[in-house]
């Protein structure tokens, strides 16, 4: 049982770091624009620390609910990696439309100042 409850944290920490490293990396490209820089690096990190918080308590749940799942030794392996997945999908998809939210919001802020003739708040996060 030791075995499988070390396969599922493997693979269900791995997949979480995988996306929280997509997440960075999605906020570094977005931080190379500059009218959107300094909401971009703090927005990847606010969002990406929220969704490495959450999925850490996601995993945690579904582990242990292991010994429950576990009665049939691998079918419960396989239905705590895709319940994990599941919930990990979805938090990853809320957490880029935050991402994508955040951007939107610092591009129309940048553009209003543009068109009132003020420059670009060139604040760093």
């Amino acid at each position: 049982m030791f075995t499988i409850d070390l396969a599922y944290f493997a693979v269900a920490l791995g997949g979480l770091g995988a996306l929280a490293t997509v997440l960075v990396v999605i906020g570094g490209v977005a931080a190379t624009c500059p009218q959107t820089a300094p909401a971009a690096r703090l927005g990847t990190w606010v969002v990406t620390t929220g969704f490495v918080a959450l999925g850490l308590g996601v995993v945690a749940l579904v582990g242990a609910m292991l010994p429950v799942l576990l009665r049939s030794e691998f079918q419960g392996l396989y239905t705590a990696v895709g319940l994990i997945f599941l919930a990990l999908g979805f938090g990853f998809y809320v957490a880029a439309a935050m991402l994508r939210d955040i951007l939107a919001t610092a591009r129309a802020a940048a553009r209003e100042q543009a068109a009132a003739g003020l420059e670009p708040t060139t604040a760093t996060a």
